[in-house]
């Protein structure tokens, strides 16, 4: 609800209140934040998610790397959004619809 109508300080704030309150954010929690500021065109923001799931451990899976091929495409960095997909390709991950979907999307829009 806050990503959708633009109150990121609001939406963070909650995000640190739960870590605050000893919530450890999980993958859902990291892909919901990559889709509302994918959706919103944040592209350092989705870097930035990104990279603490990472460095909190997270191994990205087909949803996060769909996540991640959305959120570059419509910040407008196709060719991130597909090294994104060539790089899950590579780790063997698994495709589905969503995943095709994503692609397409990228590619129909300047990939």
């Amino acid at each position: 609800m806050h990503g959708a109508r633009g109150e990121f300080p609001e939406m963070m704030s909650v995000f640190d209140e739960l870590r605050s309150a000893g919530f450890v954010p999980d993958v859902v929690t990291g892909n919901t934040l990559l889709a509302v500021f994918g959706q919103n065109g944040l592209d350092s923001e989705v870097s930035g998610v990104f990279k603490e799931m990472k460095k909190a451990g997270y191994i990205p899976k087909r949803d996060t790397y769909v996540s991640l091929i959305s959120s570059y495409s419509r910040c407008g960095l196709f060719d991130q959004a597909m090294q994104i997909y060539k790089r899950m390709m590579g780790a063997g991950i698994y495709t589905d619809i969503s995943t095709y979907n994503a692609v397409l999307s990228a590619l129909a829009h300047g990939g």
